[in-house]
């Protein structure tokens, strides 16, 4: 091994007699991960310090193409991407070899690829943060879209020990990602802290009319609601909606949810007819804000249906029942079980009302004919199992 590195010591000094024939002064790049410890001390030694490699060190003048070695170095999430760019001026006294290699190297002519000989030293002249340094964070979103969820917390959590506790809006949004990963991870408790930080945040920067502040009520309402906190999380929704109710700009499809999700937790604690009274709410928010293909309307109705059949209102449920399914078929994306269960529920209201001719309209999903033919073509093995559970709930209605 030390008989190979003196080798290639002896024909950098060869090569780098030509340097100065190429250019007076350039800039070569080098992109590589580092630890987060190895980056603290390379900050902190910003203006004063020496930096040795104890290897062979490649560098090239294509900027972008370093950039990306950076980011392709860092995909562990444990490392902080780091782009050099070294300054070579041919008045240095450079007493290590360095060469351009692209005539010499594996790939030739690529990307005007520059070796320095082992252990060779630069000055630090300064560190900073790159004006694209955006790319981590969309690294960690690619993560989650990925369902990389460690990958991405430990993006987003080194991401937050970096930012600077005045930008407020980084550190508010690094909260909400967070808060999100451990919800996709059961880690209740940890996503209810971090919705709670994001929250804080929010109500020192943000407008009390900001809608993102109504939207961080009712994901706390939300858990609260998972774990049958109905009461804790009925107060975070009415917080939210009337916070939202202010907004002279709303998102109507939060302020829907928000009313449907009002609905749905006064149907859990048996307050049935003010459910109702919620969810038309949101319902007619529905219809005159979005499109008849939109699912939220088909949501809207399917929780109606649910509220009616407890206050065994058979017709009302069977009407909002067949309204659902009409409005899910609208849909382009079909959640096919969803269907298949409100055939099923239809037909439950129908025998309930002895209209017992009638079931057969919706008991034919589950024939062998090209209704059902289609409905297998479009279903995965877990609608399927879900299809001969309500097939054989069918039967029970005959």
């Amino acid at each position: 091994m030390g008989f190979l590195i003196q080798k290639l010591h002896r024909q950098l000094e060869h090569l780098s007699q030509n340097v100065d024939e190429v250019t007076s002064s350039f800039i070569v790049y080098r992109g590589q991960g580092l630890s987060y410890d190895d980056y603290e001390k390379l900050k902190n030694a910003a203006n004063e310090a020496l930096l040795a490699f104890n290897t062979f060190l490649s560098a090239n003048t294509n900027h972008e193409a370093a950039a990306n070695n950076a980011r392709q170095a860092v995909r562990n999430g444990f490392e902080t991407a780091v782009l050099f760019s070294i300054t070579i001026e041919s008045s240095n006294d450079v007493s290590i070899p360095f060469a351009c290699i692209d005539d010499h190297g594996y790939f030739e002519n690529t990307e005007n690829e520059y070796i320095f000989s082992i252990n060779t030293v630069f000055r630090i002249e300064k560190v900073e943060k790159l004006a694209g340094s955006t790319n981590m964070f969309q690294l960690a979103k690619l993560m989650i879209l990925m369902k990389q969820y460690s990958t991405a917390e430990a993006i987003y959590s080194r991401l937050l020990n970096e930012t600077q506790e005045t930008e407020l809006a980084s550190i508010e949004n690094i909260h909400y990602q967070l808060a999100v990963i451990r919800e996709n991870t059961d880690n209740i408790s940890g996503a209810f802290s971090a919705y709670e930080h994001a929250l804080e945040i929010a109500m020192q920067h943000r407008q009390a009319n900001d809608s993102i502040i109504p939207l961080f009520l009712s994901k706390i309402a939300n858990l609260l609601k998972r774990q049958e906190k109905f009461d804790a999380a009925l107060e975070k929704y009415q917080e939210a909606l009337q916070l939202d109710l202010q907004i002279s700009e709303p998102n109507y499809r939060q302020r829907s949810k928000l009313y449907n999700d009002i609905g749905v937790v006064l149907a859990a604690q048996e307050k049935y007819n003010e459910s109702l009274q919620y969810q038309e709410q949101s319902l007619a928010i529905d219809f005159d804000q979005m499109p008849l293909d939109h699912i939220n309307i088909a949501i809207s109705y399917e929780n109606m249906v649910s509220v009616h059949q407890k206050m065994q209102n058979y017709v009302m449920a069977l009407l909002c029942c067949e309204k659902a399914l009409f409005h899910r078929q609208q849909v382009n994306s079909k959640q096919w079980t969803v269907i298949l269960h409100d055939h099923y529920i239809s037909a439950l209201m129908l025998k309930e009302l002895n209209r017992i001719d009638e079931v057969v309209q919706h008991t034919h999903v589950f024939h062998y004919d090209e209704t059902a033919a289609q409905l297998r073509r479009n279903c995965d093995r877990t609608v399927t199992r879900n299809c001969g559970k309500l097939r054989r709930s069918y039967a029970q209605l005959r």
